[in-house]
């Protein structure tokens, strides 16, 4: 009696599909190389708008790595209250603080918008990070941040008469 050789082989067929999911892989890689994505066309209805960084005014980072501009967030903050598909704003904050002037300026655009807005405290929202969360309707934070100390003033005393 004749053995029979069954008609499917499996080894071939997990190499094809083990070769059609490699050339997917690479097909979708290489589009993505050449698709573009507008910002501004995304669906969703809530904004998430990073603050990342020491607050500054201007992009004059200088010693510091990481820099949020009060100009940047601001801009975002009005893009999101003037786009009526928005319902929330989340800022989602991680920053030790940084110029007074600019997180007050935040925290000014915070207050003006329409929607409800949702500060996320992620490592650290201290000095002017906690100035701009203070400003928006909820705080969200772990019991680990390290949140707080608006108006932290070293001083020293000073005996110029002894």
């Amino acid at each position: 009696m004749m053995k029979q050789e069954p008609s499917f082989r499996w080894g071939y067929a997990v190499f094809v599909l083990l070769m059609l999911a490699i050339m997917g892989f690479f097909a979708v890689g290489i589009l993505s190389l050449f698709v573009g994505v507008d910002v501004e066309s995304l669906s969703g209805n809530v904004a998430v708008i990073p603050i990342e960084g020491v607050i500054l005014g201007s992009d004059d980072s200088g010693f510091f790595e990481s820099v949020a501009t009060s100009q940047d967030i601001i801009e975002l903050i009005e893009k999101a209250d003037e786009n009526t598909g928005i319902k929330a704003i989340i800022l989602e904050i991680n920053s030790p603080g940084g110029s007074a002037v600019a997180s007050e300026e935040i925290a000014n655009a915070v207050k003006k918008t329409n929607k409800t807005t949702v500060a996320w405290i992620r490592e650290v929202g201290a000095s002017g990070g906690y100035w701009v969360a203070s400003a928006s309707d909820h705080i969200v934070a772990s019991r680990i941040s390290l949140t707080g100390s608006i108006g932290v003033i070293g001083s020293y005393l000073e005996f110029p008469g002894l």
